[in-house]
């Protein structure tokens, strides 16, 4: 029998059709169930070891038959004498897939962890320590995409927070730091088997999870955002226009993802503004502290997105930068190849502008929800400018839903998430999702036949990163900044 951490941190690949996420987990999951076993289930039994997979939570029975009558029809498994069983060529399959993840997880317990480690102690910490990393950020993802679930956004963890509770199981405190260390560098690596890994495994918690929620959980599907107007916010704008050419390349699949579904992509004019405010003020600062300070401690200051790239590019002088920002100074216009980023020009904001910026009672609980999520590096508080963006974007959301237009809101930002989250109760989907998760969607829901999951690894894999990995550096722009 294999083992049970090992069976829930694989993301098993086949065909599975446009089936809702919901299901597609469960089938994932009576999956791994008969192939844990390694024999023959009736209905209960494959009940029971869902439960014992997942930690003994209350499994919705009927999605099992759902899942279950599903395989058999795609022929996965079998039905013989009461029991069900992996159809043998299946079966030779699921095999080859966990033989290749084991390879794949030695190379990365080699390549990221210490050797002193007794190697078996190391895989088995290692598991536990992929299953408490992505299964806090799965309820996210839950939250994100389900209706009818009690949706809270936990505050972000370090990786050394997220580690403390594998280490001490395993008694492995002496080795703590080497241990986080390693985790970092496998989470910032540029090896395609690292970034594969860690998308399988994002992916397998996300189905575990989804499994494991609530009974009457309705997850949305790729369906509902076909067709669509998606408004994206002024951290997406930069994360496309920053990124290299090399790892532009990354929205290149998400391009092509959204367009075979027919989604539409937008920014408003006020998204337009604060991207050019945006931009000045990191201008400045970046001017200030190299004038100040020179180069050498520019680029020994905390990197945000803008001076790292800038800094990728080759910027050395003052002139460097100026270049590097007349560059940047407009929004992107595509995302990937063919699909256009366009402004909504549309009068009506005119005037969801002059509500919206009155709406204090919305301001209010957006800067509360950005003190309380926030991770600890990040406490400055929203400044006002931030907020009237914030508030204009969501009025237009409403605006837009309620003439009865399909629309949603892509962003990097959890305070917005958590305030749609709460604004709309448990009973809807949230309007607004983070790009991980509208990835996580399109992955899951095999979003036509150009999607392949793989090209999403890296991108990924950096965002998670980014979420979870404070500034250690002994500068920041914003402390810098202050003199000048």
């Amino acid at each position: 029998m294999e083992d049970k951490d090992l069976i829930i941190a694989i993301n098993l690949k086949y065909s599975s059709g446009s089936r809702s996420l919901k299901l597609i987990a469960f089938e994932q999951l009576v999956i791994k169930a008969l192939f844990w076993e390694g024999k023959s289930l009736n209905e209960n039994d494959i009940a029971t070891k869902l439960k014992k997979l997942l930690g003994n939570h209350k499994i919705d029975q009927q999605t099992i038959n759902e899942a279950i009558e599903t395989l058999q029809l795609d022929r996965k498994i079998v039905f013989n004498e009461g029991l069900w069983s992996l159809d043998k060529e299946f079966r030779d399959e699921i095999e080859d897939q966990v033989t290749q993840e084991k390879i794949l997880l030695k190379n990365i317990l080699r390549e990221h962890f210490p050797k002193n480690i007794d190697f078996k102690t190391l895989e088995s910490w290692f598991l536990m320590a992929v299953v408490d990393f992505f299964g806090y950020y799965g309820d996210d993802w839950v939250n994100s995409l389900c209706r009818n679930v009690i949706k809270t956004l936990p505050r972000v963890k370090t990786i050394n927070e997220l580690l403390e509770k594998s280490i001490k199981n395993f008694n492995l405190e002496k080795y703590k730091e080497p241990l986080n260390k390693g985790f970092y560098n496998f989470l910032e690596s540029e090896n395609s088997n690292d970034k594969q890994m860690i998308f399988n495994l994002a992916l397998a918690m996300f189905s575990a999870k989804l499994v494991a929620a609530d009974i009457s959980v309705d997850p949305i599907t790729v369906d509902e955002i076909k067709n669509s107007k998606i408004l994206v916010d002024t951290n997406i704008l930069f994360s496309i226009n920053l990124n290299s050419p090399r790892n532009r390349e990354k929205f290149v699949a998400l391009g092509h993802a959204l367009k075979h579904i027919n989604a539409q992509i937008y920014y408003l004019f006020e998204t337009k503004e604060e991207y050019s405010r945006v931009c000045f003020g990191r201008r400045a600062e970046i001017v200030g502290l190299l004038r100040g300070y020179g180069l050498e401690v520019l680029e020994g200051a905390d990197k945000n997105d803008v001076l790292q790239t800038a800094i990728n590019y080759g910027c050395k002088n003052e002139e460097d930068f100026d270049r590097f920002f007349e560059s940047i100074a407009e929004p992107p216009k595509n995302m990937g190849d063919d699909l256009k980023i366009e402004l909504l020009d549309d009068r009506r904001f005119i005037k969801i502008k002059d509500t919206a910026e009155k709406d204090n009672k919305m301001k209010n609980k957006i800067q509360q929800l950005c003190k309380k999520l926030r991770p600890p590096w990040e406490k400055k508080e929203k400044s006002q400018a931030a907020l009237n963006h914030d508030v204009v974007l969501l009025h237009s959301l409403r605006n837009l839903r309620d003439s009865g237009e399909n629309c949603w809101i892509l962003t990097f930002d959890r305070t917005l998430l958590a305030y749609e989250i709460e604004d709309i109760g448990n009973y809807d989907i949230p309007r607004v999702f983070s790009l991980e998760t509208l990835i996580q969607l399109l992955a899951l829901n095999n979003a036509g036949p150009e999607f392949r999951p793989e090209d999403y690894a890296s991108l990924f894999a950096n965002m998670l990163l980014e979420k979870c990995t404070p500034l250690e550096n002994t500068y920041s722009l914003v402390y810098c900044s202050v003199a000048f």
